[in-house]
């Protein structure tokens, strides 16, 4: 039986899953290891000039001095929940984003970018959900900014350390109800909201 599909909301950033597929986790062993030596080669094509993602940090950073995007970008490498970064140029400062970040436009001094750009990864292993959020194939059925109507409720899940893990723990609440066909996780609130099987976006 193929499970029904589902999704998470966001306010600001969504994503959306299988109702039943495991959700997104640690960035940590999603990509090969790649090194600094490795990096300075890479493609650069999707970097995106006076760009940034926003939230522009995610929850537990704070900006830090890079002295270039590139390691900007190899500081998104070193930490296991950044999927983007965003550095300011005028003032060295690196910004790293998660998973549900958007790409937001005319934001002068910046250059952004994804963890890894797809040319430097096998495009028959990774999906793009949309803001270059590059993900392995697995969690392909996951989309960004969504929501879906109509809604049986919220519900409360467990606490979560990322905001990963809250749509994880939301995206089990769903699986566990049979009435349920998507679910929609907010943020910042990390509100868990479930919708019918036939809710439409």
């Amino acid at each position: 039986e193929n499970p029904q599909p589902a999704t998470v909301d966001s306010g600001e950033a969504a994503s959306k899953g299988d109702r039943t597929s495991k959700g997104i986790g640690d960035q940590g062993g999603w990509f090969p290891k790649i090194s600094k030596s490795q990096a300075l080669e890479w493609d650069k094509s999707c970097w995106l000039e006076e760009r940034t993602y926003e939230p522009l940090d995610m929850d537990g950073t704070e900006p830090t001095s890079a002295s270039s995007a590139l390691e900007c970008q190899l500081k998104c490498l070193e930490n296991k929940h950044c999927l983007h970064f965003s550095f300011w140029e005028i003032g060295n400062d690196c910004h790293l984003q998660n998973w549900r970040a958007t790409e937001q436009p005319t934001r002068i001094g910046f250059v952004a970018g994804p963890r890894i750009c797809g040319a430097n990864l096998p495009k028959s292993q990774y999906t793009n959900l949309g803001n270059a959020t590059l993900v392995p194939n697995k969690f392909s059925c996951w989309e960004v900014a969504k929501d879906w109507a109509p809604k049986i409720g919220v519900v409360e899940v467990a606490i979560a350390k990322s905001a990963r893990e809250a749509a994880e723990n939301c995206q089990a609440a769903c699986a566990e109800n049979p009435d349920c066909g998507h679910f929609m996780m907010t943020f910042p609130a990390r509100t868990c909201t479930l919708g019918s099987h036939n809710a439409t976006s």
